[in-house]
């Protein structure tokens, strides 16, 4: 597509290089705001490799409010896939968006590694680069700032949902965000190499133990470690419901005997460690995120047909924990005598034995 028509493009490419070299410069907002109001589906494919590197190398370390630069970076990634991202800007680039100080770069980042949620063959290749997903998982649990974590939990979602290879098909929610030719049952499954990566990958699948495990002693110390890691282990339990409903299998059981070990975890999978290991129920916030998990894991697992195997692993599990937590024991029994819970839910809990 021509973009010789476009008033403004090479002056504002010119200009985007001058501020790589000088940050100091002075950013034309109404050159941006010009070339922006140009910029339509038909040409944002052909523009993208034109400013996208340059931004993807300027936002990380720019000292000043990047609202323009971001505005301008979000619209002209909008239609792009991740292999097209990935012609126009490096691993290298994705990287230091990533562990940007600045949340808007890393929220940049995370918009573009979400594009892999596309399509399967994208998460396959997304899988295979090992730097970029341990930066991901690292941000996603690390970061205080909480848009970030917002988004990063819904990518990585959609990510493990699009890579799953015991999917029948996908979620409306997650076709709703996707642009392709498909329809629900038309999606090829996953090969599941994003799965395989995360949760079995030592060096990754270990940041999901560390990075949610209070030190009691050092976080008495540092409460801003401490709310960090009631950060991150919301952001885990937010997660693990989708999960569950996905591939309970590789959540339930140990996949790295020897990380969980490490950590001083029982090696029972990550399923396990979040809801029987990893919350100190004396924090009261937590503890009911906890028992919100709870609801929404049944809540979710409720609407599928469920092996033996799986009902066995989740009721000895939620047996388990309700036996030790009475506010959680009574909170089951709250909603096991609830009028508007769904016939569903009532009778997973029934074969739970939770009522």
């Amino acid at each position: 597509m021509d973009t010789s028509s476009i008033t403004g493009l090479d002056r504002l490419e010119d200009h985007l290089a001058a501020i790589l070299k000088d940050p100091e410069t002075h950013l034309d907002e109404n050159l941006i705001d010009k070339v922006q109001l140009q910029l339509t589906e038909e040409v944002l494919s052909t523009v993208a490799p034109k400013l996208l590197p340059l931004l993807t190398k300027i936002l990380p370390s720019y000292p000043h409010n990047p609202k323009y630069l971001i505005e301008l970076s979000t619209k002209l990634l909008r239609p792009a896939q991740f292999t097209e991202i990935l012609n126009f800007v490096s691993v290298e680039d994705l990287l230091t968006a990533l562990e940007s100080p600045f949340p808007s770069a890393v929220l940049l980042g995370i918009s573009a590694i979400s594009k892999a949620s596309w399509a399967p063959s994208h998460t396959a290749i997304l899988s295979t680069l090992k730097p970029i997903i341990h930066a991901f998982i690292r941000i996603w649990l690390s970061s205080p700032d909480v848009e970030v974590g917002e988004a990063a939990t819904r990518a990585l979602g959609d990510l493990l949902e699009m890579d799953c290879d015991c999917r029948k098909e996908l979620s409306a929610d997650l076709l709703s965000r996707i642009r392709n030719p498909y329809t629900s049952m038309d999606v090829p499954s996953g090969q599941g190499l994003l799965w395989r990566r995360i949760f079995q990958d030592q060096d990754i699948y270990f940041l999901l133990y560390s990075l949610c495990t209070i030190n009691t002693e050092e976080s008495e110390k540092n409460h801003k470690d401490k709310r960090q890691k009631s950060l991150a282990q919301g952001r885990l339990l937010r997660l693990l419901p989708r999960l569950a409903t996905l591939n309970f299998q590789i959540i339930s059981c140990s996949q790295c005997p020897i990380v969980e070990q490490s950590c001083g975890i029982r090696p029972e999978g990550i399923l396990s460690f979040a809801a029987t290991e990893m919350v100190n129920k004396k924090d009261l916030l937590m503890h009911i995120t906890l028992i919100i998990f709870f609801g929404e894991l049944l809540s979710l697992m409720s609407k599928l047909t469920l092996s033996p195997s799986t009902l066995d692993v989740l009721g000895a599990l939620v047996n388990r924990v309700a036996s030790e937590d009475i506010s959680l024991k009574e909170s089951l029994k709250a909603t096991a005598s609830a009028s508007e819970t769904s016939p569903e839910l009532l009778d997973l809990l029934s074969k739970l034995a939770i009522v």
